[in-house]
């Protein structure tokens, strides 16, 4: 059975739920031995500090003092420089977040609000639809609009095959020196001036290229595609105030019967949806970016542990673990002996702790790139429209499969991108089911081109039915190009395209592409 889009939807927030606690796990795990690193190193201190009062040969209480506060000194400034960057980094992120969740209940809020609102659109539609069936006014209209369209389809093939026949032929009678001049000359009309041995000679050479059959060709040619261009444009201004006068109907239904308000208020709740959304994107950004900073400071890489790290490690090169039990030995006091074993199973502890932290950060990298890529996939579902009621999802979409995939690290993101993309296809609007739609255009996307076309189905004959049908997709798709041919002018010397004569302007679009919002599924 397919799946639909809001349930795939709260999978996928479940995965992001689960990859952001498991992020969160580890990267407490992490702050928890950062911080018992820290309390190793203070007892390192210490206890070099007793080894300094236990005077061992050939070293000074005021050298370890010195040596161990200069550390500490720097360590305790490094750690209070993290925790203040990381504090301003926790606080803006949790201002982002806050705003996160905001917009991201009202985005949700939205998609029922429009997902019930989709549903009531298609009941409103099937009802104008039905009522414009039994309207005999609708009937008239759109039979007296449908011949204006098969008239204008007619003249717009002709006009093009005309314009096609003077784009190939017309070269050749501006190309002949003769032909053109005779022509420039108005050789055959009464503009003529030619007279005595002139005159001989043009009507020998207009005898030799058969000029008056050439001339009528290139009137013809000159002067019809032009002709018959006006002639589609007055076909074309006809057929639009039919359509106009369909529409008129069609909208007066729709006021009743309540569908204008409908589309109204989803076109606006639309509208409000995509700000939200994009705002969300952009909020969303924010956060995880500051989340990405607040990792890279809890990492092994991060500069103040590199730093600290280096401070430590010159500490303790002035104090060597190894160095201090040979000259503990030397003394009969058991008590430096006790303060070096206990240095050394520091010493131990903190070499335990590195290496923890090691693979600590190998798993924080993969629950990262699990977390960055659940959010993508949130965030891609939710641009693309795929969390509306339309959304379904085809059997072969395996969502276990994909969430272990991405885990383990076997399926990155665009992979489990595409397998949720070709996966997935919105359901056909009420009034599409079982009505033959328009090939290769997008016109029913338009609720006033499905309820045209759904009535039209019912009131007109099959042959008229696919005028009524071009017709529709002319109002949703606009006007064609102008011709590149201009209004005839005199019939002397050769023609060529020129400023098109001025045509009805595109009628806006009614609807979005996609309904109410900027894209498919609602």
């Amino acid at each position: 059975m397919p799946t639909d889009g809001p349930t795939v939807y709260r999978v996928l927030r479940e995965w992001l739920n689960e990859a952001q606690n498991e992020a969160d796990r580890l990267r407490a795990e992490s702050s928890r031995l950062d911080s018992r690193r820290r309390e190793l190193a203070a007892e390192r201190g210490r206890a070099l500090h007793e080894l300094a009062r236990a005077d061992l040969p050939e070293m000074t209480r005021e050298a370890i003092d010195h040596s161990f506060e200069q550390a500490r000194s720097d360590l305790l400034a490094l750690l209070d420089e993290k925790q203040r960057h990381e504090a301003g980094l926790r606080n803006r992120l949790l201002q982002a977040g806050d705003e996160a969740r905001r917009l991201e209940s009202r985005a949700d809020g939205l998609t029922d609000r429009l997902n019930a609102l989709v549903t009531r659109r298609e009941e409103l539609e099937q009802q104008v639809a039905d009522a414009l069936k039994s309207d005999a006014d609708f009937r008239k209209r759109t039979e007296l609009a449908a011949r204006a369209e098969e008239d204008l389809h007619r003249d717009e093939q002709r006009a093009d095959e005309l314009r096609s026949e003077a784009e190939t032929k017309l070269p050749a009678f501006r190309s002949s020196p003769l032909f053109r001049y005779l022509n420039d000359r108005h050789y055959g009309t009464p503009e003529y001036t030619g007279s005595g041995p002139t005159r001989g000679l043009d009507r020998w050479v207009a005898r030799l290229i058969n000029y008056p059959r050439a001339r009528v060709a290139f009137e013809f040619l000159s002067r019809v595609p032009a002709l018959v261009e006006a002639e589609v444009a007055s076909r074309r201004d006809r057929f639009e105030e039919l359509m106009d006068q369909v529409d008129a109907l069609q909208q007066a239904r729709a006021d009743e019967l309540g569908l204008t308000a409908v589309l109204e208020e989803g076109r606006r709740l639309g509208a409000e949806r995509d700000a939200t959304v994009a705002s969300l994107e952009q909020s969303r950004k924010s956060a995880d970016e500051l989340d990405r900073q607040l990792a890279e400071l809890a990492s092994l890489e991060n500069p103040y542990y590199r730093r600290a790290l280096q401070r430590l490690q010159e500490s303790m090169d002035r104090a060597e673990t190894a160095v201090l039990r040979r000259r503990a030995a030397l003394t009969p006091a058991p008590r430096d002996d006790e303060l070096v074993d206990r240095l050394s199973r520091v010493d131990a502890e903190l070499d335990r702790l590195r290496h923890e932290a090691s693979s600590l950060d190998g798993h924080r990298s993969s629950a990262d790139r699990t977390l960055e890529a659940s959010r993508e996939l949130v965030r891609r579902f939710r641009s693309a429209n795929y969390d509306s009621a339309r959304s379904v999802f085809s059997d072969r979409l395996n969502l276990e499969r994909l969430q272990a995939g991405l885990v383990r690290g076997s399926i990155d993101f665009e992979g489990a991108w595409h397998s949720i993309r070709t996966s997935q296809q919105f359901l056909p609007h009420q009034l599409d089911r079982g009505t033959p739609g328009l090939p290769g255009t997008d016109v029913l996307n338009s609720p006033e081109a499905r309820i045209l076309v759904e009535a039209i189905g019912a009131v007109l004959d099959g042959a008229t039915r696919g005028s009524a049908w071009r017709g529709v997709e002319r109002r949703s798709g606009g006007p064609r190009p102008p011709s590149p041919w201009s209004t005839p002018g005199p019939s002397s010397g050769p023609r060529v395209p020129v400023t098109p004569r001025p045509q009805s302007a595109p009628r806006p679009p009614r609807s979005r592409p996609g309904g109410f919002t900027s894209g498919e599924g609602f």
